[in-house]
């Protein structure tokens, strides 16, 4: 039943994911500690995507605590690692981020996984560009390193990628073409239908870099299509969608998506994306905004 509940998360039919999980939990008193591993994790993702923070933190230490000697499990406990950095990211606590993903980095280094040692790389050196700590530190070169990884680790590594050097802004139109034309063809090959919204927001990003705005708001609209409303993924994507109509000089319509969805943000206590809401609206309307913004560091991700 894990292994089906996996399997619907990279189909992207959460419904039938959470059905799925709903029955395993019947079984999991009875199973290895490896099999409670692979159950919390799936668990603790889906809560992560659904802004269920603190039920979040408590299944990954949970995770952290059962003793396993067995690869699959051992990896799986790294990686809930990963989700936990995952969950302070979107609770904008970027220093328990940065703790977390520092704490994979070693793992992996001392298990010489190259795969998962580069994605976290790429990671860190998004939040390090996010928090103003340095410059775009990665190379074009790297992705000729990806190219030679596993081929189910290379799509979200390119998207990360894309996503890092679009927010250092210095971001190559042709490079992050080819690039999305890779993962849509690595994703034909693996069919993963979850990834469909996330290269939708990211086409609508390039697009809106080269001022093809209406082709990127027809992108916005088909990733919002397939987004769950309650997830964290929606919510950047509706800020996604803002900054385009805010380019299009349709701040109202753009108004209308923040404010919409401003308190979704706040509810879940989503710090960092709720700032990066509050921050447009007073660019739009800064005379009259109530959303006044103090001793912030955030980087506008205009391109």
């Amino acid at each position: 039943l894990t292994k089906l509940a996996h399997s619907y998360t990279l189909s992207g039919d959460f419904e039938e994911f959470d059905k799925a999980i709903n029955k395993a939990e019947v079984f999991f008193a009875t199973g290895t500690n490896t099999d409670k591993i692979a159950f919390l994790y799936l668990k603790a993702n889906r809560l992560r995507q659904l802004c269920e923070h603190d039920k979040t933190i408590e299944l990954v230490n949970q995770i952290l605590d059962f003793e396993c000697n067995e690869t699959s499990g051992l990896n799986l406990q790294t990686r809930s690692k990963i989700v936990l950095g995952l969950t302070f990211y979107q609770l904008g606590n970027y220093e328990e981020t940065r703790k977390a993903y520092n704490q994979v980095l070693l793992l992996a280094k001392a298990e010489n996984n190259e795969a998962l040692s580069l994605e976290v790389k790429i990671m860190l050196s998004f939040l390090d560009v996010w928090e103003g700590k340095s410059e775009n530190s990665l190379s074009e070169d790297i992705i000729i390193t990806i190219e030679k990884m596993p081929i189910k680790t290379q799509p979200l590594m390119l998207l990360n990628l894309i996503f890092y050097w679009i927010l250092g802004e210095k971001f190559e139109l042709n490079t992050g073409i080819s690039i999305l034309e890779k993962i849509k063809c690595l994703n034909q090959k693996l069919c993963w239908a979850f990834l469909n919204p996330l290269i939708n927001d990211i086409e609508a990003r390039i697009l809106r870099f080269s001022k093809e705005y209406d082709k990127a708001i027809v992108c916005h609209e088909n990733a919002l299509k397939c987004l769950i409303k309650e997830s964290f993924e929606y919510l950047q994507a509706n800020l996604n969608f803002a900054l385009t109509l805010v380019k299009m000089n349709k701040n109202e319509e753009a108004k209308e998506i923040l404010e919409k969805n401003i308190e979704r943000a706040n509810q879940v206590k989503a710090k960092g994306i709720l700032r990066e809401m509050q921050v447009i609206l007073e660019q739009i309307n800064p005379q009259n905004s109530t959303y006044k913004i103090n001793n912030t560091s955030w980087i506008p991700l205009v391109n």
